[in-house]
Formats: structure tokens, sequence, C-alpha cells
């Protein structure tokens, strides 16, 4: 993960980038996850920061979540 972490922070609007169980319907899983910490403005004003964070890196899922309310998106 470590050789993404510059590229993801990169991202316009990426606050942070971290590792956590994923997220399903609201229920934490057992399963780990990137987490990509976005801010909620930079997702309501620009859709294509969700097309610029892949979904997985390495074959781990990647989670997007709101830097100011940690819910995933």
């Amino acid at each position: 993960m470590y050789r993404y972490l510059q590229a993801l922070r990169e991202i316009p609007g990426v606050h942070g980038v971290g590792i956590g169980g994923l997220k399903v319907g609201g229920l934490r899983t057992n399963e780990l996850v990137i987490e990509v910490l976005v801010s909620p403005h930079v997702i309501e004003t620009n859709n294509e920061v969700r097309e610029l964070i892949p979904r997985t890196l390495e074959g781990c899922k990647v989670q997007i979540k709101l830097s100011d309310e940690g819910q995933p998106i």
C-alpha cells in the first residue's frame, strides 16, 4: 500500500489514507480495506474524484470515506 500512498494523497480532496475494516450496511466486517478519506465538499462538487480513486490495489479493496463524518460512500 505504501507505494500508492503519495499518488492517492495527490488526488484533489483526499485528506488521508489508512487501513480499516470494510463496512457493509453500516456494519464492520473482518475484511481489511484501504480507506481513502475525502472531503464531502469535493465529492459533492467533483464526481470525477471517485473515478480517480481505484476500487482495488493489489487485490485489496479501497473504500472511500467522508473525512469529517467518517461514513463510507
